[in-house]
């Protein structure tokens, strides 16, 4: 087996647009409330929302596991290794169908449950080939749809294949869900 070329740390980080609004809510009542004080009395108060964050370090010596399901709201996010790939991907439901009584969560988590299971089947012959995104998704849905799956509603999905390899990134996108690649001085790439 190959060892990795390349040393990738691979961040993720959500908020529900539930606990979101809930927390701006909160925040403009308590500047409200401070604003009722005299001004000598009032405090600066830290804007600092519950966004989790999951870190996931993978090179030579770094072992890797992946992810269970992540409760993100009505997004969605997985990651899977096939040999020298790391595959990782995220679906953002539309919650407009939460008017018709849908949960959009279902359509989504399900979507990137899918996504995984296509990525850990992918056919890589050699160790340095590298994992194709595009399959990926579309085998995900199509077998979401072969399976049945009674989940309702839409959603947005990118799944990227980083090669540990040649560190080659391919990318496959649908919808307005988007990505940034930083490099070691959080720098825009």
């Amino acid at each position: 087996m190959l060892a990795p070329r390349f040393q990738t740390v691979l961040a993720s980080a959500w908020i529900s647009k539930r606990v979101a609004a809930k927390y701006v809510q909160e925040y403009i009542k308590q500047i409200r409330e401070q604003g009722k004080q005299p001004e000598a009395k009032r405090e600066v108060i830290a804007f600092a929302p519950p966004i989790q964050v999951q870190v996931l370090d993978v090179g030579e010596s770094a072992s890797y596991e992946a992810l269970d399901a992540i409760n993100g709201g009505e997004d969605s996010l997985f990651h899977a290794r096939i040999k020298q790939n790391l595959v990782f991907g995220v679906s953002d439901g539309v919650g407009g169908w939460n008017e018709s009584g849908i949960d959009p969560s279902v359509f989504s988590r399900s979507l990137t449950a899918y996504s995984a299971t296509a990525a850990e089947r992918s056919f890589v012959l050699h160790d340095s080939d590298e994992a194709d995104p595009k399959d990926i998704m579309r085998r995900a849905f199509a077998s979401m749809r072969y399976d049945n799956i009674p989940a309702y509603g839409s959603a947005t999905e990118l799944v990227a294949s980083l090669s540990l390899a040649s560190g080659k990134l391919r990318t496959a996108q649908l919808g307005d869900s988007t990505y940034v690649v930083l490099d070691q001085k959080q720098k825009a790439r």
